[in-house]
C-alpha cells in the first residue's frame, strides 16, 4: 500500500504517511467513460488490494482510526496488523527494505524513489 499510495498520490515523506487515516479515502463509483478499456488488459486493481489492505486490519479499525498499524509479526489469524500505530521510522524503512529484500544493487533507493517514478 505504502509503494501505491507514494506513487499515485506523491505523497512525500514518511510523515505525510504516518498522518493519514483511513477516514481519509473513499469508495465511489467512476464514471463510465470508458468503452470496455480496463477489460481488455489484466490489471491489478489498486482498490481491490486496498480493501484487502482493510480486511487483514483488526475489525474495530476496518474503517476508522490510523492508516498504518503495527505488523504482527507471527498471525494465527486473518488479522495482520496490531492496534497500535506503526512509527515513522518503521515507516521511513519501507523503501530500505524493498531494495534489500529484492537484492538490487549499484543504486541506492529512498523513500523519494518511489515517489519520482
Amino acid at each position: 500500500m505504502w509503494f501505491l499510495l507514494t506513487q499515485h498520490f506523491g505523497l512525500r515523506g514518511c510523515q505525510e504517511h504516518h498522518d493519514m487515516y483511513v477516514e481519509d479515502f473513499a469508495f465511489r463509483k467512476p464514471p463510465k467513460t470508458r468503452q470496455g478499456g480496463l477489460r481488455k488488459k489484466r490489471r491489478r486493481c489498486p482498490v481491490k488490494l486496498f480493501k484487502t489492505f482493510l480486511e487483514r486490519r483488526p475489525e474495530e479499525m476496518r474503517n476508522s482510526g490510523p492508516f498504518y498499524l503495527a505488523l504482527n509479526e507471527r498471525p494465527k489469524t486473518q488479522v495482520w496488523y496490531k492496534r497500535q500505530r506503526m512509527g515513522v521510522n518503521s515507516i521511513n524503512s519501507f523503501m530500505k527494505n524493498m531494495a534489500s529484500q529484492a537484492d538490487i544493487q549499484g543504486k541506492k533507493l529512498t523513500n523519494y524513489s518511489a515517489r519520482k517514478t
